[in-house]
């Protein structure tokens, strides 16, 4: 991905050592760019007057929604510029 994704939302070693100790190595989870933005989905799809204007407009469905996830992922792009200053 080129764009910056902010590290791992909820970092986790990927697997642990018998003695339980954590490997040096990869992380699973979503990347907090992906955090950010479903936190912002949420609100955005939880906003009943936006969803009323799109249906008013007669608006298909799909292109709201994509136009909400393009909403999303730029709010979790404005979070990240903001956290990073």
């Amino acid at each position: 991905m080129s764009k910056e994704d902010g590290g791992q939302a909820f970092p986790v070693p990927a697997s642990y050592s018998v003695t339980g100790d954590p490997f040096n190595g990869e992380k699973s989870g979503m990347s907090l760019r992906d955090y950010f933005a479903a936190q912002a989905l949420g609100g955005l799809l939880a906003n009943g007057f936006a969803m009323q204007a799109a249906f008013e407009e007669r608006t298909p469905p799909h292109e709201y929604g994509s136009q909400m996830v393009q909403l999303a992922y730029a709010a979790a792009d404005l979070m990240l510029a903001e956290r990073s200053e």
